[in-house]
């Protein structure tokens, strides 16, 4: 099968044109106003990659080998069981296997093992079925979800309906009780593989981001006493057979996997490898070497310098495409807590950020700025964006914003989750604005508790952090953007107005493109949450890697790639 990397598939075209944008509502200049200096950055046209089906898509490897060649990747990942094997690099690590926590885009170790009612390969691909039969929309807020009759998890157990709803709401609902999770109402079990879904607004794009929820046994669960933190159990096509946090996760591919028709299995649960072999690498330097020397075979986690390390290399298989993730600025607006309640403040700093400094200080060149508070990739992202200024740097127009501002020369927190991107990040941010005369420090926050100082407005004035998009960016501004109290944005205010807003364009999403043009225009012109950059995404493989396979967020997912020995 023809497979591709990080596809755009998008669902819908936006056919609004963005209207010259006028004074925010705290009465600052207009974010589209025109002049001054406007400083390009990255290599990358995002014209492209925008629009009904557009995007860019790569189904092979550039280098090929011979058949000589290719008997002997073969044989050199070849145990002496006659199985296959591959080893993939990460910095990410593995603490635990608790399906609840695997649906977030971060935890990749849980997709071999677990697998939703729905699954999608690349940003904006086609969604597939997995665990659903088929989903009807009874009406605008409740959907109905018939589900395989014949599912079975590595244990035996046989997955029904009420499975379904204690995967959904008796665990999920409570532990994500945040961004779309919080519009699930409730979940009722019609019969042994029938359950219905109401939600409390009618949006289908909240309703179709949920279809990736993981489904589990509820007696696995039960059973296994510490939540399969430690030994999970799942209907996906592997099983974990060894794992040490920190080192290495080991899966092998199930014998006795439910689907036994290979035409009805999804691209993304494909099992084309025997065995797979994760490695915790945080050293960059060291993954390198793991690459050079064989250990690793697939690595998605170097950075633009050493990605272009590899591109040159005939033994080597680069996979690139603009990032799903976007770099944002998002401030707290609430006047009580911070000087950057004051518009004017907020958009001196916009104006004040250089981006192509970003762009060479972060990602070595390699990407494209921003043109919205959400990636191109997004299917609801409207090509006209790219016609705005958008906060195109300007130091004549920061120094303007400056003076009609409240600042004093307070010293302004910057917070960020401790990780080398957004560190680097701070810093040249930390320049530009010291350049206009704005005075900041960075707080580096590390993840375990960075949840707690972005919903506290007396931690920050300025977040410097990154939101990946893998379908709508609604989606993802229902969970950064819902100021309908403190503590639950990054906002840090309480601002009924953009709330009104928010629901209405998520009540009305996907396809309501008016509605988010709305938003766009009030996120913009009040400055609260405002797209800088987006990076490239690249996969550096081995020859044995033929074709490199994504899912929805944009991991690998080296059980779907095709290798010499399948290809």
């Amino acid at each position: 099968m023809k497979k591709r990397i990080l596809a755009v598939t998008l669902a819908f075209a936006m056919v609004l044109a963005l209207t010259a944008c006028g004074g925010g509502a705290g009465g600052g200049p207009a974010a589209s106003d025109n002049g001054g200096a406007n400083t390009t950055a990255g290599n990358v046209d995002v014209g492209q990659l925008t629009g009904a089906g557009s995007g860019l898509k790569h189904a092979e490897g550039q280098n090929t080998v011979d058949e000589a060649t290719k008997q002997e990747i073969i044989d050199s990942h070849t145990n002496a069981d006659g199985k296959t094997f591959i080893s993939i690099a990460t910095a990410s690590n593995c603490s635990s296997f608790e399906p609840y926590k695997s649906i977030k885009n971060t935890n990749i170790f849980g997709k071999p093992v677990y697998e939703g009612l729905y699954s999608r390969c690349g940003v904006g691909g086609e969604y597939v079925p997995v665990i659903a039969e088929s989903t009807e929309k009874i009406d605008d807020t409740t959907y109905r979800v018939k589900i395989k009759d014949y599912i079975y998890d590595s244990q035996g157990n046989h997955i029904t309906a009420s499975d379904v709803k204690f995967s959904y709401w008796d665990v999920a609902k409570e532990t994500y009780n945040n961004g779309y999770f919080r519009q699930l109402n409730r979940v009722e079990v019609v019969d042994d593989y029938t359950v219905d879904f109401y939600m409390d607004t009618p949006s289908e794009a909240l309703f179709i981001k949920m279809t990736y929820n993981y489904v589990w046994s509820e007696k696995a669960f039960t059973d296994s006493g510490d939540s399969m933190a430690s030994w999970p159990t799942g209907t996906g096509p592997y099983v974990v057979t060894d794992w040490v946090s920190g080192s290495y996760v080991t899966y092998e591919k199930r014998d006795d996997y439910w689907e036994t028709d290979p035409a009805k299995i999804a691209e993304c649960s494909e099992a084309n490898v025997d065995i797979m072999n994760y490695k915790v690498i945080k050293d960059e330097a060291q993954m390198v070497i793991a690459l050079q020397t064989g250990e690793a075979d697939i690595s998605e986690n170097l950075s633009a310098k050493n990605i272009s390390f590899f591109s040159g290399d005939s033994n080597y298989n680069v996979f690139s495409e603009l990032n799903n993730k976007t770099l944002l600025i998002a401030f707290n607006c609430n006047q009580d807590y911070s000087p950057c309640g004051d518009v004017y403040l907020r958009q001196a700093i916009l104006y004040a950020t250089d981006r192509n400094a970003l762009s060479i200080g972060v990602y070595d060149g390699q990407g494209a700025e921003s043109k919205g508070p959400t990636t191109p990739t997004a299917a609801d992202f409207n090509p006209e964006w790219l016609n705005n200024e958008y906060y195109a740097y300007n130091l004549e127009k920061a120094q303007e914003c400056l003076e009609q501002s409240g600042y004093d020369g307070e010293e302004l927190v910057i917070l960020v989750e401790a990780e080398d991107e957004l560190n680097k990040g701070a810093q040249v941010l930390q320049n530009c604005l010291l350049a206009v005369g704005i005075n900041t420090t960075i707080t580096a926050v590390e993840s375990a508790l960075y949840t707690t100082y972005r919903y506290d407005p007396a931690q920050y004035d300025i977040q410097l952090m990154t939101s990946g998009c893998s379908d709508f960016g609604i989606n993802s501004w229902v969970q950064n953007c819902d100021t309908s109290e403190i503590g639950t944005s990054n906002m840090g205010v309480q601002d009924l107005e953009l709330y009104e807003i928010l629901m209405d364009a998520v009540d009305k999403a996907p396809g309501d493109s008016e509605s988010v043009e709305i938003l766009y225009d009030y996120l913009t012109d009040n400055a609260m949450y405002v797209g800088l950059y987006n990076s490239m995404k690249s996969i550096v493989c081995d020859t044995a890697v033929t074709s490199c396979v994504t899912d929805y967020a944009q991991y690998v997912n080296p059980a779907a790639c095709t290798y010499a020995w399948n290809g």
